[in-house]
């Protein structure tokens, strides 16, 4: 007999066996080898569990996503040098307890292979090394612990073998296991580690063998979903594989629906325990402020017509004579154009319909995020053109005039925060006559009347800003174009008390500059559209009788000046 079959009854050789001491001893040595050998024979004969339901110890009988996943990551050590695997996975699906048997398998039975096991916090790390490893091995047959190595270190952090192995549990913290070369690493809950990019970046150099990262999503844009996305490309090093809720033996759509029930008004924690597919685990679990989903489903993300390098742009004259490139222009500050500024006329070139538009931007603070100018068509509420990129703080006013001349004498809204006041007053002294006035707010002085020019974003305008944006979504009633919206989006997050900001590592300057933009269309009406229309046409009755339309103000001071670049001009390609 050379080995044993998968079905040999292994309380035969237990630690009360009463077959012959020969026999016994020959047994016990096959089952040792067979063991070795076979993880997914030792999981099922000699590793031990807890049952949830009774709470008491039961074998380790691997569910059918179990017995594949060990197969997986077995064959993958066996064969491959540092193999890296991340596994996305829904809660309770018991692989914390299959991940921790396979790094004890590996150690107990190979030399020199020690391991770091890393749980979100200091006393998950030690519930692990106590429950899923440290018990499970005390209740190992004694034979079994007597023919194997022999524990020579054994605290609430790490067990240590005479063969060289060990097994260590910490926090998942970037200083865990820091200049300690390992074989062997299994992240759990690697989305919710307080520096996972900095626990990844100090362990990955000194890990010889496996890395394993599983975990439950947590939004998008953090390091485990950027592990996750490039796990997907054909070329990349990372094996990655998804686990969703419906692997686990009698969870059926009534489970679900009973689970769902209980997340009532928190669902978005809902579809991080329980996903059904990778999409729904990162979209949904995140607690986006808006709902990227039907951003998706109804806007309309294509490539602009083409682009305007805006160095040295400086009036509205350059703009509309400034050669068009396609997006993969060599420039650095790009304004992307689905639509120049355009009048709507008849076949006798009469006005249909005046043009108003609105120029937003969420201004960047010296050597930080980006600038980013958003240009919405107030009349058709649609973007038309936008810019994301880093562009000289005192140079800018000039830029939102000259785009804001260009597109018909827009009504222009610079964020005022910090940075921004400079553009912000630049426009104010060169009467530029559509500039955005903040309404009164709560905060000000009662009776103070002084204009608030430009827009200040904080605790008290954003959940409006963030409220008119999710309504003109989910009524489809705005359209917006630009791709790069919709990444920031996916990781604009609510904190549930109120704030709303990018998630750690991520910009939100594209959303604020469209969250910004579109309060000005919300707001246009009290603006007077003082764009006037000097080509040459046969004047319609209306128009005598001054009945075509909102007029121009009549009073000076803003609206009324004289300026070669502000006679309020009509620069649209081809007329």
């Amino acid at each position: 007999m050379n080995t044993l079959p998968n079905d040999f009854d292994v309380a035969l050789i237990g630690d009360d066996s009463h077959l012959e001491p020969d026999t016994l001893a020959l047994l016990r040595e096959l089952a040792w080898r067979k063991a070795a050998h076979d993880v997914i024979w030792f999981m099922e004969n000699f590793w031990s569990v807890i049952d949830p339901q009774s709470f008491r110890w039961v074998p380790f009988l691997l569910r059918d996503y179990q017995v594949e996943e060990v197969e997986v990551i077995v064959n993958r050590m066996r064969t491959m040098m540092r193999p890296r695997d991340i596994r996305l996975k829904a809660r309770q699906i018991g692989w914390t307890t299959m991940g921790a048997a396979i790094a004890f398998h590996d150690a107990y039975f190979t030399e020199n292979h020690p391991w770091l096991l890393a749980s979100q916090g200091q006393g998950e790390a030690i519930g692990t090394l106590q429950t899923k490893v440290k018990q499970p091995y005390l209740r190992l047959p004694t034979w079994m612990r007597e023919r194997g190595p022999r524990l020579t270190d054994d605290n609430s952090e790490q067990m240590t073998f005479d063969n060289g192995s060990s097994i260590v549990s910490l926090a998942a913290t970037s200083s865990a296991g820091r200049s300690k070369a390992v074989y062997g690493v299994l992240l759990d809950e690697f989305a919710f580690a307080g520096d996972p990019e900095g626990l990844h970046t100090a362990l990955d150099p000194l890990c010889y063998g496996p890395l394993i990262i599983f975990s439950t999503a947590n939004g998008m844009g953090n390091p485990f979903h950027s592990m996750w996305l490039e796990s997907q490309r054909s070329d990349s090093e990372w094996h990655g594989r998804f686990l969703p809720w419906h692997v686990v033996p009698g969870r059926d759509e009534k489970w679900y629906k009973r689970e769902l029930r209980k997340f009532r008004g928190k669902e978005h924690e809902f579809y991080q325990e329980y996903p059904s597919d990778p999409e729904e685990a990162f979209m949904k679990s995140g607690n986006t402020a808006l709902p990227v989903d039907l951003l998706r489903e109804c806007q309309d993300f294509t490539d602009p017509e083409y682009c305007i390098n805006l160095s040295g742009v400086f009036s509205a004259e350059q703009l509309a004579d400034a050669p068009r490139y396609d997006t993969d222009a060599p420039f650095d500050n790009l304004l992307y154009v689905w639509t120049p500024p355009t009048v709507l006329r008849d076949a006798k070139g009469r006005t249909i319909q005046k043009p108003n538009y609105v120029v937003s931007a969420d201004i960047a603070e010296l050597g930080a995020d980006r600038t980013s100018i958003t240009v919405w068509d107030a009349n058709a509420r649609e973007v038309v053109a936008t810019f994301l990129g880093h562009y000289p703080v005192e140079d800018l006013g000039e830029l939102l005039e000259a785009i804001g001349y260009w597109y018909h004498t827009a009504l222009v809204i610079p964020e005022r925060n910090n940075h921004g006041i400079l553009p912000t007053d630049y426009l104010r002294r060169a009467h530029y006559p559509r500039l955005y006035r903040m309404r009164p707010l709560a905060q000000q002085v009662r009776g103070d009347k002084t204009p608030r020019y430009g827009f200040h974003t904080n605790k008290a305008t954003k959940p409006m800003m963030i409220q008119t944006m999710v309504k003109a979504i989910r009524d489809d009633s705005i359209l917006v174009h630009d791709s790069r919206f919709l990444v920031e989006a996916m990781t604009f997050v609510a904190d549930g008390k109120g704030g709303y900001a990018a998630s750690d590592g991520n910009h939100d300057d594209h959303v604020m500059s469209h969250l910004i933009g579109l309060q000005g269309v919300e707001e246009v009406g009290e603006y007077p559209i003082v764009w006037i229309d000097d080509s040459i046409r046969p004047t319609t009755m209306a128009e005598m009788l001054g009945l075509h339309g909102p007029q121009p103000s009549r009073r000076r001071g803003m609206g009324q000046h004289k300026s070669p670049i502000r006679e309020r001009r009509s620069f649209v390609t081809g007329q």
